[in-house]
C-alpha cells in the first residue's frame, strides 16, 4: 500500500494490489472486521469481489478512528441513487474504485464528494507520475496493459484493410475485363511480336477454355456440396438451413482454407438455431452438433475425393498435388488473393509455357496432358 501526494492537495489516495495482498494475507483480512461485518462479506462468493469489500470495510473503520468518531459510526453509511457509499452530514469524504486487480481509496478531511478513480490514475497522461511509486511488477502492468488492446486493435485494422483491399482489387481489374471482353487480348497482341501473334491466339484461346471448363466445375462444385449441406441441415430440423448451406458452400470454394472456416460457421449457426428453437444445452443438445460436425466432414471426404479429383483433372488438366503446391506457394507470396487466384493463374502459366517454351523438359513434363 502506497500513497500519492500528487493527487489534489487535500486529498489523499491509497492504492492497493489486489493479487500481492491476497497471496499475503492469505484470506485472513476478514478476520480484523468486526462480526457484524464478517457476516456481510460471507454473502459474497467471488473471492475477488470478496477481497475488494473486505479492504473497503477495513478502509471505512480506519478512517472513522482517524476521525475520532465511535467505531459504531460505520452504521450510518449511506448509498446514493447511484450506488455511491458517503457518511451524510460530515464534512470528510470518500471514494472508492477499483480496475482489473488494483484498487483505489481516496479520502478528504475538508472535501465531502470527490471523485478519484483508478482509471484516471493509471491514464496513459499520468503514468509517468505514478510508475516511480509502484513496484516492478505493477510497473510492468500498468506499462503494457494499455498497449495490448492497441496492438490488438492494429493488427485487426490491418487484416481487415488488406482483406478489403484485396477484394476491391480483384473486382476493380474484373470489370474492366468483363466491360470489355477484348480488352485482355489487346494488350497481349500488343506486347508479342508479330512472328509470335499466332501462338499468343492460340495460348489465349486455350486458357479461355480451361478457365470456362474451371469455373464451370467450381459452380458444379458449389451446388453439390449445397445440397449435401442442405441434406444434413434438414435431417435435424435446423432453422434457415438454405442460408447456411448456401454460405459454407460459397466458403468451400476458397482452397483449403475455406472448409475450414466453412465449419466453424457451420457449426456455430447450427448451434444457435438449435438453441433459439428452445433445445435444452444439455447431453442431447451436444450429440446433435457432433452428429452435424460428422455429417459435414463427410460431405467434406465427397468432396476432396470426388469433386476436387474431377474439377482439377478434367477441367484444368492439373494432379491435385500439383494443385495443392501451387496454391500453398500464391499464398505466400501473395496473400488471400493470391490463393483465390492460384489455379486460374497457373492454368495461364502452363498454357504459356507450352506454346513458348515447349522445347524444355520440365514445360513438357508439366504440359502433356493439355
Amino acid at each position: 500500500m502506497k500513497t500519492s501526494q500528487n493527487i489534489p492537495p487535500t486529498v489523499k489516495v491509497f492504492y492497493f494490489d489486489l493479487n500481492k495482498i491476497d497471496s499475503i494475507t492469505n484470506g485472513q483480512l476478514e478476520n480484523k472486521l468486526s462480526l457484524k461485518q464478517q457476516i456481510e462479506i460471507s454473502t459474497f462468493k467471488n473471492p475477488k469481489i470478496r477481497l475488494q469489500k473486505t479492504l473497503s470495510k477495513l478502509c471505512l473503520n480506519w478512517l472513522i478512528k482517524q476521525q475520532g468518531l465511535p467505531f459504531d459510526y460505520i452504521d450510518n453509511l449511506s448509498y446514493s441513487p447511484l450506488g455511491k457509499p458517503y457518511f451524510p452530514n460530515v464534512s470528510f469524504g470518500f471514494n472508492f474504485s477499483h480496475s482489473n486487480r488494483l484498487m483505489s481509496f481516496a479520502y478528504s478531511d475538508t472535501l465531502s464528494d470527490i471523485g478519484v478513480d483508478v482509471q484516471e490514475i493509471v491514464s496513459i497522461k499520468k503514468m509517468e507520475k505514478l510508475l516511480p511509486k509502484l513496484c516492478q511488477s505493477e510497473q510492468d502492468f500498468l506499462s503494457n496493459h494499455p498497449n495490448k488492446p492497441l496492438g490488438f486493435t492494429q493488427k485487426t485494422l490491418g487484416m481487415v484493410l488488406s482483406f478489403t483491399m484485396d477484394v476491391f482489387s480483384v473486382m476493380f481489374i474484373s470489370f474492366f475485363f468483363v466491360k470489355d471482353s477484348e480488352l485482355f487480348t489487346k494488350m497481349i497482341k500488343s506486347i508479342v511480336p508479330d512472328s509470335k501473334e499466332s501462338k499468343a491466339e492460340r495460348a489465349l484461346d486455350s486458357i479461355e477454355h480451361l478457365l470456362v471448363r474451371y469455373f464451370f466445375g467450381l459452380l458444379l462444385q458449389v451446388l453439390v456440396m449445397f445440397v449435401l449441406y442442405l441434406i444434413i441441415l434438414k435431417v435435424f430440423s435446423i432453422q434457415d438451413s438454405v442460408v447456411i448451406a448456401l454460405i459454407c458452400a460459397l466458403l468451400n470454394i476458397i482452397p483449403y482454407i475455406g472448409p475450414l472456416i466453412g465449419m466453424f460457421v457451420f457449426t456455430f449457426l447450427a448451434s444457435s438455431s438449435l438453441f433459439s428453437s428452445g433445445i435444452p444445452m444439455n447431453d442431447a443438445f451436444v450429440q446433435k452438433i457432433i452428429y452435424l460436425v460428422v455429417g459435414y466432414l463427410i460431405a467434406q471426404l465427397i468432396d476432396n475425393f470426388v469433386n476436387q479429383p474431377i474439377i482439377y483433372s478434367k477441367s484444368v488438366k492439373s494432379h491435385p498435388l500439383e494443385i495443392f503446391i501451387v496454391i500453398l506457394c500464391f499464398g505466400v507470396l501473395f496473400g488471400f488473393v493470391g490463393i483465390l487466384v492460384a489455379v486460374p493463374a497457373y492454368t495461364a502459366i502452363k498454357v504459356i509455357a507450352k506454346e513458348f517454351l515447349w522445347e524444355f523438359k520440365l514445360v513438357k513434363s508439366i504440359t502433356k496432358d493439355l
